[in-house]
């Protein structure tokens, strides 16, 4: 009997062992160090098809397979001098899409002891001519310049943040326009399209979780956080004060009204100031933060220093200079296409300054690049983007 007793209890241990168990993890306010300006590279992975998470405790996540289609960069600047947006911590170039039509801004987002949430914007003026669409000849769509504070509260992630948390809110985001169309007497009369955003998250898993490196190979494992995101987006427009008509709408293609529901998974860790990855639910692409990795040994400053690229635009074989936050010594410069392939590279040999020197390949052709500052041990600093013209 006692013999039977122990070979179940080796059993029961054997096979425990056999199925990995991660701490619990729990992100905080100070666990979650996003710099108020830094670059904010990303890869998008648009031909793997991956496959939507497993949920709950002890997972092991793996999207190592995972093929970069393209590199993006995202400028982020201090925003907690601007008076118009209280509580700005930083701000990054946002334009908004209004039925086709670009609108330039900048998106202002928050960080505090409660959350990180996105806080408002501010819209640079622009009017375009609606000919084309009401067969006026001055007829047209302005946007004003204005700054907009969201109406509402969205927290992106909550602190401090575990397993089986779940936070449900909402904000109404306002954008403004003037529209002139002869034919049904407006002149420059006034609208808004009001936007309301309804988020609700949940943590609905913690584990493991690998990603591919900048060079395409498997990172360490990272201990993370899963969030499910449910969203419900509902658009109503104005003009004059009030609903809009229903044969203006459907000009521009809109219903009053309207509703999208968007779902998305996104992973977060601590020690790291940005998602890791995210997947959307109905869509077949994925976004993930190789630099995410660099934490896991140890270092706790992820982020990555302010570059800057001068002249940019430049024409190919044309010298540029990079200048950087910090002097490098030694390293590595390299210039990769959209699809995250090195088409470049120069090494950095006792530079000891802030600015780098490098020619502009002659056979690079016109279009859009991606530079990285690379330190001694292949860790990846500083990011930016290159445009080659004529």
């Amino acid at each position: 009997m006692k013999r039977q007793s122990l070979l179940f209890g080796l059993t029961f241990m054997l096979l425990i062992a056999a199925f990995p168990s991660f701490g619990q993890v729990t992100i905080t306010e100070t666990t979650f160090p996003r710099a108020a300006a830094f670059s904010d590279v990303f890869y998008v992975s648009t031909n793997s098809s991956p496959s939507f998470p497993s949920e709950g405790p002890d997972q092991i996540w793996d999207y190592s397979d995972l093929t970069v289609s393209e590199v993006n960069t995202n400028e982020y600047m201090d925003g907690s001098n601007n008076p118009a947006f209280p509580g700005a911590y930083n701000f990054r170039e946002r334009n908004l899409i209004f039925q086709g039509f670009p609108i330039p801004s900048d998106q202002y987002e928050g960080l505090d002891s409660e959350g990180w949430y996105e806080l408002g914007r501010t819209i640079v003026g622009v009017s375009y001519s609606i000919t084309a669409i009401s067969g006026g000849a001055n007829d047209s769509l302005g946007f004003p310049g204005n700054n907009i504070i969201f109406e509402g509260r969205n927290n992106t992630i909550q602190f401090p943040l575990n397993y089986e948390d779940a936070w449900s809110n909402a904000r109404i985001e306002s954008t403004p326009f003037e529209l002139t169309i002869a034919a049904f007497g407006l002149d420059h009369t006034p609208g808004e399209l009001q936007r309301t955003l309804t988020d609700n998250r949940e943590v609905v898993g913690y584990g493991s979780l690998t990603i591919p490196d900048e060079n395409g190979d498997p990172t360490v494992g990272m201990d993370v956080l899963l969030v499910k995101v449910a969203r419900t987006i509902m658009d109503s427009v104005f003009l004059g004060g009030a609903p809009a008509p229903d044969v203006l709408l459907a000009a521009f293609g809109l219903t009053q009204g309207a509703v999208v529901e968007q779902s998305f998974y996104v992973f977060y860790k601590p020690d790291f100031g940005s998602p890791v990855m995210s997947i959307a639910y109905d869509e077949d692409f994925a976004v993930y933060r190789p630099q995410a990795a660099a934490t896991v040994s140890g270092s706790t400053s992820i982020q990555l220093q302010h570059t800057s690229l001068y002249p940019n635009p430049v024409s190919a074989g044309q010298m540029v200079y990079l200048t950087t936050e910090s002097p490098v010594e030694m390293g590595v410069v390299r210039l990769l296409d959209l699809q995250g392939r090195v088409l470049h590279q120069e090494k950095i040999n006792f530079n000891y300054s802030n600015q780098i020197e490098m020619q502009v390949p002659a056979v690079l052709g016109q279009g859009l690049y991606v530079y990285q500052l690379l330190d001694q041990k292949g860790q990846v600093t500083g990011v930016g983007k290159l445009h080659v013209i004529e």
